[in-house]
């Protein structure tokens, strides 16, 4: 056999070997941050309705916002292909989660990705789809944070066609 093909045989079984130990680590390290840091859920801030029309917003207690670049998504459907275009802001725990977010923007795109992604059409139209989602989204990168935690996702603009 040639001599370039050996090396390259040999190259690509060690980049396979080097992905799933990176794979296996990172599992691993998921796993212990889930046992070690829940994570946390807390409610939406909530606007109340006055008398004569006048709004008393209770959005004093919400955290620092990280806005998420879109999202243009396929979504499963009955009624063949839809497009999502989906904006969402992340709520934090505190401003220090910002450098770490953008660190790993990219994980974190991925992982929402995934789990919009999955979801069908009409699921998604529905308040409680999109409550869902989110949820999910957030019990999702919560394990991957060291530097604090996402309180809350809002979704920010929300397109289907």
């Amino acid at each position: 056999m040639d001599k370039r093909v050996l090396i390259v045989i040999g190259l690509l079984v060690t980049l396979f070997f080097g992905v799933v130990v990176y794979l296996y680590i990172l599992l691993q390290k998921e796993d212990v941050v889930k046992k070690v840091v829940p994570p946390q859920k807390i409610a939406t801030p909530t606007i109340t309705t006055l008398e004569e029309g006048k709004v008393k917003e209770k959005l004093d207690k919400v955290g620092p916002l990280y806005p998420l670049d879109k999202f243009t998504l396929n979504l499963r459907s009955d009624n063949g292909e839809v497009y999502l275009i989906i904006k969402i802001s992340l709520e934090l725990s505190g401003k220090e989660l910002k450098k770490e977010l953008d660190a790993k923007t990219p994980v974190i795109r991925d992982a929402i990705i995934f789990i919009l992604s999955s979801k069908r059409y009409e699921t998604l139209l529905s308040d409680k789809g999109k409550e869902e989602a989110l949820d999910e989204i957030i019990n999702k990168l919560n394990p991957m944070l060291e530097d604090g935690y996402i309180k809350n996702a809002y979704i920010t603009e929300f397109i289907v066609s």
